[in-house]
């Protein structure tokens, strides 16, 4: 199954391509971006991991989604909904540029992603991890409907795992 592309009032998301490439590194190599994520790797690095997530299967029709403004080309970042590593759900994932930041990108991004799975998919629920300190993505999840059910044990950082459950 192919990934959809969506349209939104203000945006445009489209499965990741290997032309998104050096946006998706210039986020991933912003200190603001990544202080709640880790540590920022080198960009070679980022590329063969990015452009093997365009190659991998994340599950039917799930994946990465690039977004733009429907008014212009500049990447602002990506959503991500795929099958999660060690788990029988998948993830809700985003990343945006700080100049993006505040502006209900990532809430507008992640609701059209979430509601093609949880709806159109229907996925019987799906979780998003966000560290403990980021309150902004706290904000954005419990938005879309997520509950925080305990701390994830994904890696050594601080982090709060979220689920929402299917409609």
């Amino acid at each position: 199954m192919e990934q959809p592309r969506f349209t939104t009032p203000r945006l445009i998301l489209r499965p990741r391509e290997l032309g998104d490439l050096a946006a998706c590194v210039e986020i991933n190599s912003d200190p603001a971006v990544m202080r709640y994520i880790g540590p920022i790797w080198p960009p070679d690095q980022q590329r063969t991991h990015l452009a093997k997530q365009i190659d991998d299967d994340l599950g039917p029709g799930l994946g990465h989604w690039t977004i733009r403004l429907r008014d212009g080309n500049e990447v602002l970042g990506w959503v991500m909904l795929a099958q999660a590593e060690r788990s029988a759900e998948p993830e809700l994932g985003y990343r945006l540029k700080p100049a993006a930041w505040g502006r209900g990108i990532a809430t507008e991004a992640a609701r059209t992603v979430l509601d093609y799975g949880l709806v159109e998919r229907r996925l019987g629920s799906v979780h998003a991890i966000a560290h403990r300190d980021n309150i902004a993505s706290h904000k954005v999840l419990r938005t879309l409907g997520f509950e925080a059910v305990g701390a994830a044990t994904r890696g050594p950082l601080p982090e709060i795992l979220f689920r929402i459950r299917g409609r």
